[in-house]
């Protein structure tokens, strides 16, 4: 409860709590175990649970920020696709990172 997924690498899911409680009683062995059974079961691999607490999350990701971005790197397609209309990719990144962190920008 109160727990939000933040990070995945090399099959170790951080979940940042913005409750201690909360982080607490889901790093209790039995607890524990049974949440990594289940996102391995999910994501059909071993899963390892780490936790902290949201606000450390947020700060250190604010201390990861860069102050200002040099060059806006593009990605240019060295051809239009000519099958297939261009929602289709769109859809497919609000299905794999969802409508929160995916922004269409029209040229």
């Amino acid at each position: 409860m109160d727990g939000e997924p933040v990070s995945l690498h090399e099959g170790n899911v951080l979940v940042a709590f913005k409750n201690e409680i909360h982080r607490q009683t889901t790093e209790k062995p039995a607890n524990k175990e049974l949440i990594e059974k289940v996102m391995s079961d999910t994501l059909g691999r071993p899963c390892r649970l780490v936790t902290m607490m949201l606000s450390d999350w947020k700060a250190a990701a604010e201390q990861a920020k860069p102050a200002e971005p040099k060059e806006e790197l593009k990605l240019v397609p060295e051809e239009e696709p000519s099958d297939g209309p261009k929602e289709d990719w769109i859809h497919e990144a609000i299905q794999l990172f969802g409508e929160d962190l995916v922004k269409i920008k029209e040229d």
